[in-house]
């Protein structure tokens, strides 16, 4: 393990227990964060440590600015959150511990935009204000984003993106087709100055609500400070916080949510446009592909598309034992962050070319080249799953006890609660190809009945009208 690493998790280990935190502790902790999410690659050496410092975050908080406290905020919370193996207990520490702190934080940090927040006027324009209008790579939210503003400005709705980050060309085509749509980028910048030109821009647009997938970042100040609109947030998630007016929940999170405001939940439905789960790609690039990686007609590619810490221990040895059980088995796992642990689990197939551990990648090519996709665990995958059945591709899973919901997404046929059973399903759809066929037919009949822009657009009004702003 990297030396830099496991120092930065003893000192975190032995703070999580000084007396008095101090201002030079601050500074590292920011540093070893910073790190965290660059050369250390999200590294899972951290786990368990989160839990421990987290109770701290509240005494590092009044540390920093106000611009400072709101960037080290998000990254302590994604810190937490990334490293959790349990998503539903990290509902409960990360709400005590980052996010009625913060709150408290925001509340007096913040308060001098109060009387500019005021000023937003209620209209009829649907605001989605998003991290990345991006519809590719690793942030799925914005596909979600896509798909809802499309489904609202096919009912005639006006609607306005506001990123702030990264614009893809799928959102900017939007604006070709649909007169009642605007895309807005926001210029990088301090928070302070983008969050008062969004309440400029608010202001001139005139919502009907403002809608987001951020969990903090400036739309939480902008909704701590109380404007006259509902600002409604549709969890990717996490979704315990204490500021939204209302939470949007997929139906694989609102079953037994976390937290004291069942009330202020609403269902939303759980799906993406298909032209962003499997956009158009040749038959020359899936063949080119293929022809890189080695991979032969009689070959049966297995595969997983998530960040590499999803890659755990008893989920490589469903796939470990399924290459030694069966020789036309190759497989492909491809995701962002430290990928060495997955390597050396897969030396000996590393090298014959039956394993291949590749970075983040188009999953839209790669995915092509599988003919079966299998589910991380005991983490399991969200949106990954979905691109890869809607191309067809069966996806078979573990149906345990963290799944909780998401066998939701699940097709019911190709889900198995034991390790050695979901290794047999494996085996015999790699060497049943009528068994094999049949899945397929299931996996793209499941795939059409989940679209429902209609549900979405009544769930959402019926959360917005019930604000009491």
């Amino acid at each position: 393990m990297n030396e830099d690493i496991l120092k930065s998790v003893d000192f975190l280990k032995k703070l999580a227990y000084i007396p008095k935190i101090n201002i030079e502790h601050v500074k590292i902790v920011l540093q070893i964060l910073n790190n965290y999410f660059g050369g250390f690659q999200r590294s899972q050496s951290f786990r368990g440590v989160e839990t421990a410092i987290s109770k701290r975050f509240s005494e590092m908080l009044p540390f920093f600015d106000r611009e400072q406290g709101l960037l080290f905020t998000f990254n302590f919370y994604l810190f937490c959150y990334t490293l959790t193996l349990n998503y539903k207990e990290v509902q409960k520490s990360i709400f005590k511990d980052v996010a009625l702190p913060f709150k408290k934080w925001a509340e007096k940090e913040w308060s001098f935009l109060s009387k500019s927040v005021e000023k937003i006027g209620r209209g009829k324009e649907y605001v989605f204000i998003c991290r990345h209008a991006v519809t590719k790579g690793m942030y799925a939210p914005g596909s979600s984003i896509y798909t809802f503003a499309k489904a609202l400005l096919n009912a005639n709705n006006s609607v306005t993106v506001i990123s702030l980050g990264n614009c893809s060309e799928e959102f900017k085509n939007i604006e070709k087709v649909y007169p009642k749509f605007r895309l807005l980028e926001l210029e990088k910048a301090i928070p302070s100055a983008r969050l008062l030109k969004t309440i400029e821009l608010l202001k001139i647009l005139k919502p009907f609500a403002v809608i987001t997938e951020i969990e903090f970042d400036i739309v939480s100040i902008l909704s701590i400070l109380k404007p006259n609109i509902p600002v409604i947030y549709l969890s990717p998630g996490y979704y315990n916080l204490p500021w939204y007016d209302k939470i949007g929940l997929t139906d694989n999170l609102i079953d037994d949510p976390i937290g004291d405001r069942k009330d202020d939940f609403f269902e939303i439905p759980n799906y993406v446009s298909e032209e962003v789960l499997n956009p158009s790609i040749s038959k020359q690039q899936i063949s080119d592909m293929k022809n890189q990686l080695g991979i032969k007609q009689s070959d049966f590619v297995l595969g997983s598309f998530a960040r590499m810490e999803k890659f755990q221990s008893p989920f490589l040895q469903v796939l470990l034992n399924s290459l030694e059980r069966s020789k036309n088995i190759k497989l492909i796992l491809a995701g962002s962050n430290d990928s060495s642990f997955v390597k050396n689990y897969f030396s000996n197939f590393i090298q014959n070319r039956r394993a291949i551990i590749l970075p983040s990648s188009d999953v839209h090519v790669l995915g092509n080249c599988l003919q079966l996709g299998i589910d991380t665990f005991p983490t399991h995958s969200g949106f990954s799953i979905l691109e890869l059945m809607a191309k067809g591709i069966p996806v078979v899973a573990k149906q345990d006890k963290e799944m909780d919901a998401l066998w939701k997404q699940r097709l019911p046929d190709l889900m198995r609660k034991t390790d050695k059973d979901l290794g047999d399903l494996i085996y015999q759809l790699s060497s049943d190809k009528e068994l094999y066929q049949s899945s397929v037919k299931k996996t793209v009949s499941f795939m059409k009945s989940e679209s429902n822009d209609e549900k979405f657009i009544f769930s959402l009004k019926n959360a917005i009208l019930s604000c009491s702003v």
